[in-house]
C-alpha cells in the first residue's frame, strides 16, 4: 500500500495544547510537601519546567521520594484536581487547529497525561472532535506516535510532533518524525529544546503552519532542503 502524502502533525496536550504548567507545578509542590519534603528542597518554576518528566516516581526519586509508582500516581491525580482551574486553552489553539483541519492536514494526539484527565479536558474544552487519533497514559511517547503513522498511513517524514519537554523532542527523534519544540513565553526552554532536538522552537502554536508546509512531500526518510533552511 502507498503512504499518504497528507502530512500529520502530531500534537502534545499539556504543556503545548493546553496552558496547564501553573497547574503542575503547583500540584508537584503541594505534593512534596504532603510527602515531608523540606522548603529549602522545593525546585523553582524554572527548574520544574526543565526537568519535569513522566513517570512520576523517577521524577520524584530525585527529591529522595520512595513511593510506588501506583501511589504517587493516584495522590498526584487527587491533588491535581485542585489546581485545574489555573487550566487554560493555550493561544492560538483553536485557530491553528482549525486551520490545519481546513487544509487537509490530519492532527493527532499524544500525551503521557493519565487518560482519565485528559478526556476530561477534551471535553472541558470543547477538543474532543479535532483529533481522529488520541494516546494517553505512557510515558514513553515513540511507540505511541509510531502507531499513529500507521493510523494515518503515514511516513515519519511527512510528520512532526510539537511538545514543550525536552523528552518530547527525544520520543519524537526516536519514532522518526521532526521534532517541533514548543517554548511558549518560556525563552529559557528553548535551548534544552533544541539541546534534545528540536528542529525549531516556536513560542506561538500560529507560527507551526508554515513549517508545516515545508515537511509535505518529502518522501525519502529524510529533513528536506526547505525544512532545514527555514530552521
Amino acid at each position: 500500500m502507498c503512504k499518504s502524502s497528507r502530512p500529520v502533525v502530531i500534537f502534545d496536550m499539556d504543556g503545548t495544547i493546553l496552558d496547564s504548567m501553573d497547574a503542575a507545578y503547583q500540584t508537584v509542590h503541594s505534593l512534596l510537601v504532603d510527602l515531608g519534603i523540606p522548603w529549602s528542597n522545593m525546585p523553582n518554576f524554572r527548574w520544574f519546567m526543565e526537568n519535569f518528566s513522566l513517570p512520576l516516581a523517577s521524577f520524584f526519586a530525585r527529591f529522595g521520594v520512595n513511593c510506588s509508582p501506583n501511589e504517587l500516581e493516584n495522590r498526584f491525580r487527587e491533588m491535581y484536581k485542585f489546581s485545574m482551574g489555573l487550566i487554560l486553552l493555550n493561544h492560538d489553539a483553536i485557530d491553528t487547529l482549525d486551520w490545519f483541519r481546513s487544509n487537509g492536514v490530519w492532527i493527532a494526539l499524544v500525551s503521557s497525561a493519565n487518560p482519565v484527565v485528559l478526556v476530561r479536558n477534551l471535553h472541558r474544552f470543547g477538543l474532543c472532535h479535532y483529533f481522529p487519533f488520541i494516546s494517553a497514559g505512557h510515558s514513553d511517547k515513540a511507540p505511541s506516535i509510531r502507531r499513529c503513522l500507521r493510523h494515518f498511513n503515514c511516513l515519519p517524514s511527512n510528520a512532526c510532533y510539537v511538545g514543550d519537554t525536552p523528552q518530547d523532542m527525544r520520543d519524537a527523534a526516536t519514532a522518526g518524525v521532526i521534532p517541533i519544540g514548543f517554548s511558549a513565553d518560556f525563552s529559557f526552554m528553548v535551548e534544552p529544546l533544541k539541546r534534545a532536538g528540536a528542529w525549531v522552537c516556536i513560542d506561538s502554536l500560529k507560527e507551526l503552519p508554515p513549517f508545516v508546509n515545508l515537511v509535505v512531500g518529502v518522501e525519502d526518510g529524510t529533513v528536506g532542503p526547505s525544512l532545514a533552511m527555514a530552521i
